[in-house]
């Protein structure tokens, strides 16, 4: 799966948000039908990332502070802690059991780096207003 369940959750998160009203999970959960369990765990994370801010206590909430049009979909999903990668032979670490066997290089995944790279400058290209709302502006 290319965008994970973990990236559409925090979309809708930052949809509910996105007025710059203050809300309470609850609310984001129930505007959005996001499970609460989830919903905890990606709030910290885009506040670690800077994009909304926890108020804590009995009036407490979260406020978006990002302006959605100044982060990416590639900004979302690496500030969820996650990577973007379309063949495990790109993740960091990874050992390719073909490449013992063979003295040419990999087409395959000269092909796949290629499509990476285009993929990649996609998501860079694609901020998250656009994405939410459709619209340029």
């Amino acid at each position: 799966m290319l965008i994970s369940r973990e990236t559409d959750y925090a979309l809708r998160i930052l949809r509910a948000l996105s007025d710059g009203e203050k809300r309470s999970i609850e609310e984001i959960c129930s505007l959005e039908a996001t499970p609460k369990q989830f919903a905890y765990r990606i709030i910290k994370k885009l506040e670690k990332s800077g994009w909304i801010v926890i108020t804590r206590g009995a009036e407490g909430g979260c406020r978006l502070t990002a302006d959605l049009h100044d982060v990416s979909l590639h900004d979302l999903i690496h500030g969820l802690g996650s990577s973007f990668c379309i063949n495990a032979c790109f993740q960091e670490g990874y050992e390719c059991t073909r490449s013992p066997l063979c003295e040419d290089p990999c087409h395959i995944k000269e092909g796949l780096a290629k499509l990476q790279e285009s993929m990649e400058k996609e998501l860079k290209d694609l901020n998250l207003h656009c994405l939410i709302f459709g619209s340029p502006n």
